[in-house]
């Protein structure tokens, strides 16, 4: 079986790619996966492209746990860019969740969702 979730170190960033019907342990996967290595310590921004992917089955407290996963990581790396990769309503909406949460938790990064991976990548590395 083929894993849902990929990683790849590109200089100053992650890029991760999920792929099919994404679960709470694929999201847990990757809260922790861009963390637990220590090359995401010097990245400026993470990518995670979810086109291939739809999240009919998170749920908002799937959500929350990366999300509380991402602001204890966020005091190592305050000035990062999180950009979300999204064009269908399941991942577009589970997205537009984080971001919400995320902006009255007041996680420093800064998040932006986009419809296309040049796009969240120019964003980025701009």
């Amino acid at each position: 079986m083929e894993d849902k979730v990929s990683i790849q170190f590109l200089p100053r960033g992650i890029y991760i790619t999920g792929r099919g019907e994404l679960t709470s342990q694929d999201i847990h996967k990757i809260a922790f996966i861009d963390h637990s290595d220590e090359r995401s310590v010097d990245a400026k921004f993470i990518v995670s492209d979810f086109l291939q992917a739809t999240a009919e089955s998170i749920l908002s407290r799937d959500i929350d746990k990366a999300l509380a996963i991402d602001i204890g990581a966020s005091r190592s790396t305050p000035d990062l860019k999180l950009a979300f990769v999204a064009n269908n309503e399941s991942t577009v909406s589970c997205c537009s969740y984080y971001m919400e949460r995320a902006h009255k938790l007041n996680l420093p990064w800064e998040i932006q969702i986009f419809s296309t991976s040049e796009a969240a990548l120019n964003w980025c590395q701009g």
